[in-house]
């Protein structure tokens, strides 16, 4: 059963990098057809959304092994605060541990798992209202 807990965690850097390089290759392609890259394609809106998605999955997972995953967690509070002992508090979301009253998950890892969600959910609603808006046309000009 854990590892279907794990399979998106080890899938996203994949996504990840899949969609990035898409990204690339569709601003490539329209920039040789002199359509210079706009993100006004359904295209190009589902590679962000799939990045932004995926750039979350790829986060937390970066984070969490980082900062919150040990055998020892002593040793966490060791490594990052130089603080001998247990934590004091530790939460899976939003990512929190405290070692003698310091906060070792940076402060910009929360907010940037919120933001991203939202990147995603957006860019893909745009995408679906955008293909279901514009005239029929060719799918090799998509």
């Amino acid at each position: 059963m854990s590892d279907f807990i794990v399979l998106p965690f080890v899938l996203a850097p994949v996504v990840f990098v899949a969609a990035a390089f898409g990204l690339v290759v569709h601003a490539v392609q329209r920039a040789w057809a002199a359509e210079w890259p706009t993100l006004a394609s359904p295209r190009a809106l589902g590679l962000v959304s799939a990045l932004a998605l995926s750039g979350t999955l790829t986060l937390y997972a970066y984070a969490h092994m980082t900062y919150m995953t040990s055998f020892r967690p002593e040793h966490l509070c060791w490594q990052h605060a130089a603080v001998r002992g247990m934590p004091d508090e530790r939460s899976d979301f939003p990512l929190s541990m405290v070692c003698g009253g310091a906060e070792i998950v940076p402060a910009w890892i929360n907010p940037a798992l919120f933001v991203l969600p939202v990147i995603g959910l957006a860019a893909m609603a745009a995408a679906v209202r955008y293909a279901s808006t514009r005239p029929d046309r060719k799918s090799s000009q998509v």
